[in-house]
């Protein structure tokens, strides 16, 4: 494991804190002097405590005076993201270990994002009913950051391949291996024919749309701009226009969860063609059957591009009892055909082709319903209550 370094923001990797603090309790007795000796990000990736946030006081201080509630501790040593305590607090768990006051959050903080930590002292102070003059509060920023590496991700594809419908509903992208979550709107973004970007083209959601890996990136167009009647599109029109050649950027500085950029930077050239306002039509697929006991590859030829990534999960092969089949799913030829290897020898028979009804094309219209409907169109009544559309093939 690539072990991780810490970069302190303002200042050196640990701070020295030489003010005094009086943490005495018997207002008869001297006042007790207590430095802090550091402040700083558990680096180590073998410790137990990688990733939490510490600071430490001298042996002058008694447990009881570091015997705080959950609640007060929050008070005491508050972490969050970014420079600004308006910023998103990080959750997680405090403890004292000695003389140790530790901050475990509770999920693994991202490499290179700005986190601070601060010692609020005067709370401390107060919450303890401490004599004296507190010191001062203590704010930190700091992050994790990886050794320099050579960059070795790049984008692996993008889809739906070759030219596109005006109203063009998502792009997927895939990368060569995991990603770093945040930025991508900054770093993914379209232009048009003149090197112009388009502006607030995607939905940009946050948390951005990525598998459990975070291999592969769902940017979803702003559907407020695809659906007639609707304001952003009476507004802005539509990001894309019939005619229009675009480009879809990925540049290189996009980080993968080494906090690594990329090896290159990425782009997709299209076309845009008119608007697709029909739902896929089963009834026109085609399919070519196997031959029983081969392993021969099942054929469908579609009668439009599907999206794929419902395509490899909402398409299935089922037998005559309506038991699914087991075996792999390919998607090929701009997204207009999809073939089936079984794991097994087929046996004669009658089989089907098992399609859900929300497979969608890639303007994001239904087997059952038009993703654009304009208010009032009654051609469409609303979902089909049979969630399945089935093709017989027979295997002989």
């Amino acid at each position: 494991m690539q072990r991780i370094r810490n970069r302190i923001f303002l200042g050196a990797f640990v701070l020295s804190l030489l003010g005094t603090i009086v943490f005495g309790e018997d207002t008869a007795s001297a006042p007790v002097s207590v430095y802090t000796t550091t402040i700083r990000i558990v680096d180590d990736a073998e410790s137990s405590h990688f990733g939490s946030f510490e600071f430490a006081l001298r042996p002058e201080v008694s447990e009881k005076t570091l015997a705080l509630s959950q609640k007060d501790f929050q008070r005491v040593f508050p972490v969050w993201v970014g420079e600004d305590d308006e910023n998103l607090k990080v959750l997680g768990t405090h403890s004292v270990d000695g003389l140790v006051v530790r901050f475990v959050p509770r999920y693994s903080i991202e490499p290179n994002l700005v986190h601070t930590a601060r010692v609020a002292f005067r709370s401390m102070h107060g919450l303890r009913g401490l004599k004296g003059e507190a010191l001062p509060d203590v704010e930190i920023r700091m992050s994790l950051q990886r050794e320099p590496a050579e960059p070795t991700t790049v984008v692996s594809a993008v889809f739906p391949s070759g030219d596109v419908p005006e109203n063009l509903l998502r792009f997927y992208i895939h990368f060569s291996a995991p990603m770093s979550r945040g930025g991508v709107y900054e770093h993914v973004y379209l232009i048009d024919s003149n090197g112009v970007r388009v502006e607030k083209a995607f939905l940009e959601l946050e948390p951005e749309l990525w598998d459990a890996d975070t291999r592969w990136l769902t940017l979803l167009f702003d559907p407020g701009r695809i659906k007639r009647g609707l304001k952003p599109r009476s507004d802005l029109g539509s990001a894309l226009k019939a005619g229009g050649r675009y480009t879809l950027v990925i540049d290189k500085a996009l980080e993968d969860a080494q906090g690594t950029t990329l090896a290159a930077a990425s782009e997709k050239a299209f076309s845009v063609q008119e608007v697709d306002r029909v739902s896929p039509d089963p009834d026109q697929w085609i399919i070519r059957s196997p031959r029983t006991g081969s392993q021969d590859t099942l054929f469908v030829s579609l009668d439009e591009p599907i999206d794929r990534a419902l395509l490899k999960r909402m398409l299935s092969v089922v037998d005559s009892d309506g038991e699914h089949v087991g075996g792999e799913a390919f998607v090929a030829d701009g997204e207009k055909y999809w073939s089936f290897i079984p794991d097994g020898m087929w046996k004669s028979g009658v089989f089907s082709v098992r399609a859900d009804v929300r497979l969608e094309d890639r303007a994001g219209n239904r087997l059952d319903m038009l993703f654009d409907q304009e208010i009032g169109d009654q051609e469409q009544e609303g979902p089909s209550p049979d969630p399945f559309v089935s093709l017989s093939f027979v295997v002989k």
